[in-house]
């Protein structure tokens, strides 16, 4: 926070990345992945197809002990790995 300064600071390398994934622990919808993508918009950045959120879709988290609550919801180093290598 705040959003609108974050993303005057980064406008310029967001409108020249081929993609931007942003990861963060919390829920997804109206978190600050979505924000910060709002505030991009609003300084007419384009995110078309290149902006991304790796975070938990609006659902409580179910896991069990013997699995990684990460890899249950896709934000596991590996899958964040994997959406940074995808073309």
């Amino acid at each position: 926070k705040p959003y609108e300064s974050i993303a005057e600071k980064i406008k310029g390398y967001v409108a020249f990345a081929d993609r931007v994934i942003f990861v963060e622990e919390g829920i997804k919808n109206g978190g600050a992945g979505m924000l910060l993508a709002a505030a991009l918009r609003s300084l007419d950045v384009s995110l078309e197809k290149k902006y991304e959120i790796a975070a938990i879709v609006d659902t409580f988290a179910k896991t069990t002990e013997s699995s990684d609550i990460y890899a249950e919801l896709g934000l596991s180093a590996g899958e964040l790995f994997k959406k940074m290598s995808e073309n």
